[in-house]
């Protein structure tokens, strides 16, 4: 089998656990199918790698120093930069701050996107949402740029195996915080969708939420601060009521795909890319009506027959999503792109 080798520039430690997760089980499961990864870190290597087949950079916006290589280039874009929601939406500032930072950012996105669409052979992102959102508003050539759905990990992520059980039932959220960005995770209106939640004994609010800055005195809410391993997170989504993931902005989503692979339902927004993603498999909300939401966790809450057929549709709706899968639409377009090299 002739061996792809395909160079990857990576100048700093990934941060973002979605991005993480994302490199490695696509890096993983596309070496199983023959592809052989070459680390870059340092700039004036880019250049010197003739060896190499293509350059693939899985980390969304590209470097200034990926302009000078001279073989096929491949961008993973994971993000939209939030471009298609309000811009207060997106990073929670008052009204003006938060124009100035969209203003300030687009132009900057415009004029790096200016080269970079010219010179990247293919755009991957991770829902038609994104790929529809960055076509709008940076003028990206829709058929150069294509779709590829993350995958999850379903020998973790399964409804079988140990469940976190507390003295009484309990709603989940899980995200990660990250400056300025955690506004659009809608947690200020599922807090009080709790507040609000008619209902007796009622259920904890368990918050999974890595690097939050805030403490969160409310009676019935548990905030977890520290990082999860997958295992842990298993645990929660198997044993909770239901997730509680009204984002205002998803690209994708990977907590609510990984809950209904864990046998847990969603409530989910339904807006941007989630009902892409989800299907039929959640209870959707408006996610700027509290009402809305305290409504659906109250209904999860008291209806069994609710709960059963949403844990039933989504593990039917998690088997769509693998890393295999993922991994084999990546290394086709790769190879489509060698081709027309």
């Amino acid at each position: 089998m002739l061996v792809m080798r395909v160079a990857i520039y990576s100048n700093k430690p990934v941060s973002i656990l979605s991005f993480k997760n994302y490199i490695e089980n696509v890096t993983r499961e596309m070496e199983k199918l023959g592809v052989e990864f070459i680390y870059i870190n340092k700039k004036n290597d880019i250049s010197t790698k003739a060896d190499v087949d293509l350059y693939w950079y899985p980390f969304s916006t590209p470097p200034w120093s990926l302009v000078k290589v001279r073989k096929p280039l491949v961008i993973s874009l994971l993000g939209d930069y939030g471009l298609d929601i309000p811009a207060w939406d997106f990073y929670g500032a008052g009204p003006l701050q938060s124009l100035v930072r969209r203003y300030v950012l687009k132009t900057r996105l415009l004029i790096k996107w200016s080269i970079f669409k010219r010179r990247s052979s293919a755009i991957i992102t991770v829902s038609k949402y994104a790929k529809n959102t960055l076509v709008k508003h940076l003028k990206f050539n829709e058929k150069r740029v294509f779709v590829v759905y993350h995958g999850v990990d379903l020998n973790i992520f399964n409804p079988k195996g140990e469940r976190v059980t507390l003295n009484r039932p309990y709603f989940l959220h899980v995200s990660q915080y990250v400056y300025p960005f955690h506004n659009m995770k809608n947690l200020r209106r599922i807090i009080a969708a709790y507040t609000r939640l008619d209902l007796d004994p009622k259920p904890y609010l368990v918050l999974v939420i890595p690097g939050y800055p805030k403490n969160i005195e409310i009676d019935g809410v548990i905030l977890i601060r520290k990082r999860l391993d997958k295992e842990a997170l298993a645990k929660l989504y198997r044993g909770a009521l239901a997730l509680v993931f009204p984002s205002l902005h998803e690209t994708f989503g990977m907590p609510a795909l990984e809950a209904i692979a864990s046998g847990c339902p969603v409530i989910a927004s339904n807006v941007t890319a989630l009902p892409e993603v989800v299907g039929d498999a959640a209870i959707y909300v408006d996610p700027y009506s509290t009402k809305e939401i305290a409504a659906a966790m109250k209904m999860i809450a008291e209806n069994e027959d609710l709960r059963r057929m949403l844990i039933s549709k989504g593990l039917e709706r998690a088997r769509k999503f693998t890393w295999r899968k993922s991994a084999i639409m990546h290394k086709t377009i790769f190879e489509k792109i060698l081709k027309e090299s």
